[in-house]
């Protein structure tokens, strides 16, 4: 590989003392401010044209603020603020610096600095946009599961470790339980907005994308059935689903993202897994979110889920 032509500061320091201000904004709002227009814009325009993955309808990873006058105590209590500085005589090439909680709590500052927009739009093109997103994403994950550590439900906890063997953290109005074989489905039972947990194993080690979505229709049709005989939930085949293999908890996992319906009804939403490789026990582990929630967007309900997942033992 050639030399990279930007460099990353990972900083990631917290505030000489905490602040105890609470931050303003939902998870996944960002204000951009900064002294160079066209470099704000860069940093707006790669951030409002990534899109949540696995969601049928589009939409936007983050919602961006841009407010003029760099920063100042109207951008201190922003959930995550980007702060962009270009100037040539001071800089040589770009850099960023991440601080968590450095005004109010919780917080992401960001402070990008470079010696141009064009640099600028150069260096997210090539090497650090990527990063920069992904930054952006785990911190809104870490929120998430510090939020979840101080609200849940240890009874259903153990109710799922009885049945699967493992241990996750279940959201405080998940309280909705339904049992089968090495199965638990726990939900807020809503009817707008219904988030659901799935916990499940199956014998054999296969990962496979292909061999996992086979074995999610199999255990989904014997354990969520709808209204009627002959309605349960399956997955839909003729949309690509999003995969990736992750590391979390000391643990391998295949991540899949993808959309699920109720054969014979009009539900259906999108879905997140996790699928692991219980090698001492020959079978597979599979932790589940997923959503029916027509009448709303669904990325932070998404994101929500997937903090749960991430607690999975």
């Amino acid at each position: 590989m050639g030399k990279l032509s930007a460099t990353i500061l990972l900083a990631l320091a917290l505030a000489s003392c905490t602040p105890h201000t609470k931050s303003v904004g939902q998870p996944g709002e960002v204000e951009v401010t900064g002294n160079n227009a066209k470099a704000v814009e860069t940093v707006d325009r790669m951030l409002t044209l990534t899109f949540v993955d696995g969601v049928l309808q589009h939409e936007h990873t983050f919602d961006v603020t841009m407010v003029t006058g760099g920063t100042s105590k109207k951008t201190h209590h922003g959930r995550c603020v980007v702060t962009v500085e270009a100037d040539p005589a001071k800089y040589d090439k770009t850099r960023i610096r991440y601080e968590i909680d450095k005004w109010a709590k919780p917080q992401l500052a960001v402070t990008i600095t470079t010696p141009s927009a064009d640099r600028l739009d150069t260096d997210m093109r090539r090497t650090l946009g990527s990063k920069f997103k992904q930054r952006l994403e785990a911190f809104e994950l870490a929120e998430a599961i510090k939020t979840l550590r101080k609200a849940h439900l240890p009874g259903m906890e153990q109710r799922v470790k009885q049945v699967t063997g493992h241990t996750i953290l279940i959201p405080k109005d998940m309280g909705a339980v339904k049992e089968g074989k090495h199965f638990i489905w726990l939900s807020n039972n809503t009817a707008t907005g219904m988030r659901n947990i799935c916990v499940y194993t199956f014998p054999g080690t296969d990962l496979g994308t292909a061999y996992l979505m086979d074995k999610r229709d199999s255990v989904m049709e014997a354990n969520i059935p709808g209204e009627i005989p002959g309605m349960y939930m399956q997955t839909v085949r003729n949309y690509s689903p999003y995969t990736r293999t992750i590391l979390a908890g000391g643990l391998h996992r295949k991540e899949i993202r993808g959309l699920w319906y109720m054969k014979g009804d009009a539900m259906g939403g999108p879905f997140i897994c996790h699928a692991i490789a219980d090698t001492a026990r020959s079978r597979t582990l599979v932790a589940e979110g997923f959503v029916f929630a027509p009448e709303t967007k669904k990325r932070n309900i998404i994101k929500q889920l997937e903090a749960v997942l991430y607690t999975l033992k």
